[in-house]
């Protein structure tokens, strides 16, 4: 990707809002894996497993690796100073107006779904900063954290353009390389193919580390080139999902229940597919989506406020349905379409050209 200070990555915005809207999607086959989070519905299939784990195997990766694309981008086009500004506008301000709203909302719909009624909210032996789930927005404040990094990276006086690639091939390696090192740390009770979360105000050292890898790569993206990755999107992208992600789960598999030295295996395998699917996709996008297109463009700026809102509202659908004697193949689609069709009314007739419209689409 190269540097143009000016040039509108239009196909980073679709690509950024289909990882978005790629998370509701994940979140509402979750309740049809057997396994559930907030919600688990009797009526599951292993298919919803792997549906989870090839999204979630590579979805915030590629988030984060764009944010920080774009972080870089704004740097250059406003300075540091307009930098701040706008991710305070359309980060940190979101951050501090949904978080004290959904969170617990979101969290009181977890609490009915397992029969907690009674349950606080918060629990009263830990810490705020410990006690307080900011579920599905996490990732706003990491994100807050990510540009204070960056901003202080700068005001270092380190040098901005980071080594992390190289004009061949081998800077996919180094990359892969690194990111092994918090993903051999991070555990799991269950199998699950991809990084763990956190998602409290202190964030886990590991996580925290292995999403700074991806963003610091796409931030320095912007300033030297990635292009050649890209453009094997069409080896990249079927490697990944018919050959690395199936491998990947057999080996995780193999290495949680039987051979556990085969776990560095795994890691490498996992990692392997979460580059591929990141650079693959991007040069898809690039292939098909580079020029202007008022629905693409439409799609960009609702997919913020379909995120931010989303999970409560899924959580109660599945809520809703959970007793209903269906299949979990007529349940899942029910969600999905009616949650999609509900955040997309709101957001054309109640926040698209309003304050909050203005706010979170950065005008």
């Amino acid at each position: 990707m190269s540097h143009s200070p000016t040039k509108r990555r239009h196909e980073l915005d679709a690509l950024r809002a289909i990882a978005m809207m790629l998370g509701i999607v994940l979140h509402a086959a979750i309740a049809y894996t057997g396994f559930g989070w907030a919600v688990s519905d009797p009526s599951h299939s292993r298919a919803f497993i792997y549906l989870f784990d090839a999204v979630h195997g590579f979805r915030m990766q590629l988030f984060f690796f764009i944010s920080g694309y774009f972080t870089t981008m704004l740097y250059f086009k406003r300075g540091m100073r307009g930098l701040l500004y706008q991710r305070g506008k359309r980060i940190l301000i979101p951050l501090l107006l949904f978080a004290p709203l959904l969170s617990p909302l979101t969290q009181w719909i977890i609490n009915q779904a397992k029969g907690e009624s009674q349950a606080t909210l918060f629990p009263e032996t830990l810490p705020f900063w410990q006690s307080f789930n900011l579920h599905h927005l996490w990732f706003l404040w990491f994100l807050v954290l990510f540009v204070l990094f960056f901003a202080c990276w700068n005001w270092l006086k380190i040098p901005q353009k980071l080594a992390l690639f190289s004009k061949d091939y081998s800077g996919a390696l180094y990359l892969v390389a690194l990111s092994i090192i918090p993903q051999s740390f991070m555990t799991t009770a269950y199998p699950l193919f991809g990084p763990c979360s956190s998602l409290t105000l202190l964030p886990d050292p590991t996580v925290f580390t292995y999403y700074a890898i991806f963003f610091a790569a796409g931030a320095s993206s912007y300033s030297k080139s990635s292009q050649a990755l890209a453009n094997l999107w069409k080896l990249l992208l079927p490697c990944s999902l018919f050959i690395l992600f199936p491998l990947g789960i057999w080996i995780e598999h193999l290495s949680i229940y039987q051979l556990s030295y085969l776990k560095p295996l795994s890691d490498c395998i996992q990692l392997s597919y979460t580059w591929c699917m990141v650079y693959g996709s991007i040069g898809l996008f690039k292939n098909f989506c580079s020029s202007p297109s008022p629905h693409l463009r439409y799609l960009s700026d609702s997919s913020y406020w379909l995120y931010l809102a989303h999970l409560p509202l899924v959580f109660g659908i599945q809520l809703l349905l959970v007793d209903v004697p269906m299949s979990c193949w007529i349940k899942f689609p029910i969600v999905v379409l009616t949650c999609f069709a509900l955040l997309l009314v709101s957001y054309h007739f109640l926040i698209r050209d309003k304050w909050l419209g203005n706010l979170l689409n950065g005008k």
